[in-house]
């Protein structure tokens, strides 16, 4: 049966001395660690159903190791004795610190950009940044608690989910590019209208958002953003217009808002004078990246700024105006860059930052920094989600989601670890990430749709997986195809996809036949030579190779069912158990495949244009055996449908 905890939930004292905490930083900055306050350790006060523990009772190691390997989330004050000379956190390495807290609220929509690049970005222009996956008015509440993952042995790569108290912020920002993203409740409402009114800075972003058709998307007045945007006046219309080759939405706004930008050559909606910002009625730009030829001064209707009570608030048009991609011209991320200074500029000018420590939460290479406030815990999951989720969603990670682990542990065996899965559920739609590298594990899904979170949980879970073990209990050699790559994640996430997708049991496993239309022949492209390498995007494309590797597997699979590819992860962890870390050949790979599946597989790889040493492999010895195997008859033509049944090892 599931069992539910709430944000400020807490197991039986008398089973292990735990009440719940909170930790979470990144990877690259541990070599930063430096002594920490020791006060903080101490300002857990209880909550709710919290039992409060004396600043003299604290957990073993070995307490400590039963709390995280069964799932449990532990109190900061928990770890005094271990973490008496270590901060909880890596120090935040921002450039000229500020002393400014800035939250940046995922409840509502999470992304890449928001979870790793705009912290750092942040960072850079003088801002602690702390990202957040949890409802907005529990990190908020001044007496309250946020889940993070803390240093607790760097040696090991053992970082447990513990309860923080909540720290204070000078600025929130916050987005949505979809009405089907996660609500904003009231209660959240609530508290950043009270952040605001006590002289916080708010960023409320959207996008201009039509309806398509009759079934289209709720219209932007039935939008849970503008629910938000509408207590401070404002709104985000259906509208649009492009600025500096920016899509703007147009906002509809009170009488209190005027432009971030003094002087417009855009006449806004209403020429009420700005109280924060000295508004000149002509003038040219005072940004050289507005000024540009063609360029127009940002009016009012697109990015605009109002006090309210003490605090300030700026809405923005676009969520992507202060983004900026690799592949951005130097002029875009220029413009970028300076508008998100001015905005956090015109937000914090007036503040006095919270200042203190550096040694704040953030994302190590995975989610966080800080995760959603709920948990259920079922089959080994422990699932963490926020107060604002979608019912429909949480059925489906309910139901579905153990039947989705059970067909690949059981397509895929492999040695389980300690502890149960971490599973974190965000918002908005879009992708996924898998933490391997520390422990515990965790996976977490941005989806909008059941089948969404399905394929993406798929694709994670297979992340974590090796396949069986040798003989030690232990994984060897590193195969050219990587072990827990994409192909080897996508290759079980598409088989998940049929689980739940009848209409796909008659193709093959991700419509890998789609390979023959870049490869007529299907003997073009050398994984060999160009496998998840430059070359091989310039010439055929990102993610080509991966479909070949699958129709390459989806070929072996149509002879000789799915038992055959965890028979290869096993028979490589084995015949190179005693030199684990060495790297394979290609040739070596193949062999490894060839003995998994009783024939010599070379010359099918030979054919579907793999360079190669080998022609043929008639003989190769296996644990001491000396192994004759036949060519494999399989050509270069059209894959079968997908393998579901379960597989047999002998």
């Amino acid at each position: 049966m599931a069992v539910h905890f709430g944000y400020r939930s807490a197991i039986n004292l008398q089973e292990l001395k735990l009440t719940t905490s909170k930790k979470s930083c990144q990877l690259y900055e541990m070599k930063r660690l430096i002594p920490f306050l020791a006060i903080l350790m101490l300002l857990c006060g209880c909550q709710g159903k919290n039992l409060k523990l004396s600043n003299s009772e604290k957990l073993t190691t070995e307490q400590i190791t039963a709390a995280w390997t069964s799932g449990k989330t532990i109190r900061v004050d928990n770890f005094k004795e271990k973490l008496s000379t270590r901060p909880l956190f890596a120090e935040q390495p921002v450039v000229a610190d500020k002393g400014y807290n800035v939250l940046i609220d995922m409840a509502h929509e999470c992304s890449f950009v928001t979870l790793w690049d705009l912290p750092e970005r942040l960072n850079k222009s003088g801002y602690r940044a702390i990202g957040s996956h949890a409802t907005v008015n529990t990190v908020l509440d001044s007496k309250g608690f946020s889940r993070v993952r803390v240093l607790y042995d760097t040696v090991n790569k053992i970082y447990p989910f513990a309860w923080w108290p909540n720290a204070k912020y000078d600025v929130i920002i916050t987005e949505q590019s979809t009405p089907k993203a996660q609500d904003y409740t009231d209660a959240e409402i609530a508290a950043m209208v009270q952040f605001v009114r006590k002289g916080g800075g708010l960023i409320i972003q959207g996008y201009a958002i039509r309806r398509a058709g009759p079934a289209g998307p709720p219209d932007n007045g039935e939008w849970s953003l503008n629910k938000l945007a509408a207590v401070f006046g404002g709104k985000f219309t259906d509208q649009d217009t492009t600025i500096s080759g920016i899509r703007w939405a147009k906002m509809k706004l009170s009488e209190e808002w005027s432009s971030v930008y003094p002087g417009t050559s855009v006449k806004p909606e209403n020429t009420s004078p700005n109280p924060l910002i000295a508004r000149a009625t002509e003038s040219t730009s005072p940004n050289p990246l507005l000024r540009k030829e063609g360029a127009r001064e940002l009016p009012r209707n697109v990015l605009a700024i109002r006090k309210f009570g003490r605090g300030r608030v700026v809405m923005c048009g676009n969520l992507s105006a202060i983004r900026r991609s690799g592949k951005d011209s130097e002029e875009r991320k220029a413009l970028a860059d300076s508008l998100l200074s001015k905005m956090m500029t015109v937000l914090t000018e007036f503040q006095k930052p919270v200042g203190g420590t550096l040694h704040l939460p953030q994302t190590m290479e995975g989610g966080g920094a800080i995760y959603p406030e709920l948990e259920d815990n079922f089959s080994n999951i422990v699932f963490y989600y926020a107060a604002n989720q979608k019912p429909e969603l949480l059925k489906t990670v309910k139901d579905d989601v153990p039947k989705a682990q059970a067909f690949i542990q059981q397509r895929l065996p492999s040695t389980p670890t300690a502890e149960p899965m971490y599973l974190i559920l965000c918002a908005g739609g879009g992708g996924g990430w898998a933490v391997n590298i520390y422990k515990p594990k965790e996976n977490g899904i941005i989806s909008l749709d059941g089948h969404g979170i399905l394929s993406i949980f798929g694709h994670e879970l297979a992340h974590t997986m090796f396949g069986p073990a040798n003989d030690e209990g232990k994984i060897a050699g590193i195969a050219p195809i990587p072990d827990r790559g994409e192909a080897h994640a996508g290759w079980f996430q598409g088989k998940v996809n049929a689980l739940f997708k009848p209409d796909l049991l008659d193709k093959a496993n991700r419509e890998c036949n789609s390979m023959f239309a870049y490869d007529p022949k299907g003997n073009a492209m050398d994984l060999a030579t160009c496998y998840e390498n430059e070359a091989m995007n310039q010439k055929w494309g990102y993610g080509k190779d991966w479909i070949k590797t699958w129709y390459i597997w989806q070929k072996i699979d149509d002879r000789y069912g799915p038992s055959w590819y965890p028979k290869w992860k096993w028979v490589q962890h084995t015949r190179w158990k005693d030199d684990p870390e060495h790297h394979l050949t290609w040739d070596e790979m193949v062999e490894d495949m060839s003995i998994a599946v009783g024939e010599d597989l070379f010359p099918f790889f030979i054919k579907v244009g793999t360079t190669l040493n080998k022609k043929r492999l008639e003989q190769i010895e296996f644990q001491g055996n000396k192994i004759t195997l036949r060519v494999a008859p399989i050509d270069v033509t059209p894959a079968g449908a997908v393998r579901m049944e379960e597989v047999v090892l002998r």
